[in-house]
């Protein structure tokens, strides 16, 4: 055998960890749309009215925001193809923004997550909801800036 053909341990090993790291990822996934699966099979409706925001019907209403969500689909792809060069227009720098963007897009679903369990609830303080409130404005502003904001600001988007 040649020194080519035989792999490095270091490599095998970080071949090894990715594959446990992506393991875990989709067992984390499965597990979430299992337990909403289970949750939705033996939870019993409320039967109270949802907001239909004004739509004639509910279908209307969840036909219009699968419209939304695929367009935001639509963006993240371009945005994604922005952020590793793949567009030729555009090209991006090496900064703390993507981190700053990143921690703050986690946040912002955890804060998102903490206010709708709180709501729900009726132990707590009353400072709790408007606490809880302003964590998702504030991390979402904070996504915002470092995403939205900053693309709009740092490109010439008229080229």
């Amino acid at each position: 055998m040649t020194a080519s053909t035989i792999a490095e341990p270091d490599a095998v090993e970080s071949r090894c960890s990715n594959h446990v790291a992506l393991l875990g990822l989709a067992a984390a996934g499965g597990a979430v749309a299992t337990a909403l699966g289970v949750y939705g099979r033996v939870h019993t409706p409320t039967g109270g009215q949802i907001a239909d925001l004004g739509f004639q019907t509910m279908k209307a209403m969840k036909s219009f925001l699968a419209n939304v969500a695929m367009g935001l689909v639509v963006v993240q792809i371009a945005s994604a193809l922005a952020m590793f060069g793949r567009l030729p227009l555009l090209t991006t720098t090496p900064k703390p923004r993507p981190l700053v963007h990143g921690l703050f897009g986690c946040a912002f679903y955890g804060a998102m997550t903490t206010k709708l369990l709180a709501l729900r609830s009726k132990r707590l303080p009353r400072w709790a909801i408007p606490v809880f409130g302003s964590l998702l404005v504030l991390t979402l502003t904070v996504a915002w800036l470092t995403s939205a904001l900053w693309f709009y600001t740092a490109f010439d988007i008229t080229r």
